[in-house]
């Protein structure tokens, strides 16, 4: 028994001890081009037989000298860690980076190899227009039919969602509100931008960074209706999302109120 003890002790010293020997790497490629004015999000695996002390990345934009350090955290696996550079240091042009990694014994070492000397450079495009050449707003068609081409191109950090209507109403219920939940977590958004169009015409409604509410002034004739969301980020792209809903037409029935056979031949007097 004491010599299993031994054992096991030496071999907790010998792992625990300093190795001498730096972090390893494997790179994680970026699966999305980089655009500007869009946030970056790198990865890489470090392993080590001793604890990871500390992951930095350093990078600089075009026409930086000097490298800005970010501290990486460990993500979704614990030997996979990842930053995020924000969206308004991001300009077009190229980045330069490389990753840097330290055990608790101060062993170092960077990716690639060559660190600030040899870094990694891939592109910054411009930022992307594609979704916001068609400016067309989407019209109702003629017998219910519902609209085509409804227009989103929002980033995947802009959510934009109908609270209310549903997507289906009656004309004896009506629309009493038009209300959209926005979570724009990256506070992108220029809230004075901020519209609301129905139908192709522009509307008076209340915007706050989290919510847009509007109350409608007329009702809502049956068939397809659409609720356009429009916005500038700052740096001056427009955004554009569109919704719609159905309002099925009612049939308001006149209240029949049934007379019996006295009130009807309206006989007087007594019958006997």
């Amino acid at each position: 028994m004491v010599r299993w003890l031994t054992c096991l002790l030496s071999i907790g010293i010998l792992y625990s001890q300093d190795d001498g020997l730096p972090p390893n790497f494997v790179y994680l490629e970026p699966i999305e081009d980089f655009y500007a004015r869009n946030p970056i999000s790198l990865e890489i695996i470090v392993t080590d037989r001793n604890s990871i002390e500390r992951v930095s990345l350093f990078y600089r934009l075009e026409g930086n000298v000097e490298y800005t350090q970010r501290e990486m955290k460990v993500s979704y696996q614990p030997v996979i860690f990842n930053v995020k550079i924000p969206l308004d240091e991001v300009e077009s042009g190229s980045l330069q980076y490389f990753f840097w990694a330290k055990d608790i014994y101060g062993n170092e070492a960077t990716w690639p190899d060559g660190g600030e000397d040899l870094p990694m450079v891939l592109p910054i495009f411009p930022e992307k227009r594609d979704k916001v050449k068609k400016r067309t707003i989407p019209k109702v068609a003629a017998g219910f039919t519902p609209p085509e081409n409804l227009e989103d191109n929002l980033p995947y950090y802009l959510e934009v969602g109908m609270l209310a209507p549903p997507s289906e109403n009656t004309q004896k219920e009506g629309v009493p509100i038009i209300v959209l939940s926005v979570f724009d977590s990256e506070e992108i958004v220029d809230l004075d931008s901020v519209r609301l169009l129905i139908n192709g015409e522009y509307v008076t409604s209340f915007n706050s960074p989290d919510m847009i509410t509007y109350v409608p002034q007329e009702p809502f004739a049956p068939g397809y209706h659409i609720i356009r969301y429009e916005s500038v980020k700052i740096s001056g792209e427009s955004l554009v999302k569109d919704f719609s809903f159905f309002m099925e037409e009612s049939v308001f029935k006149e209240e029949i109120v049934e007379l019996s056979w006295r009130e009807k031949t309206k006989f007087k007097g007594d019958l006997g």
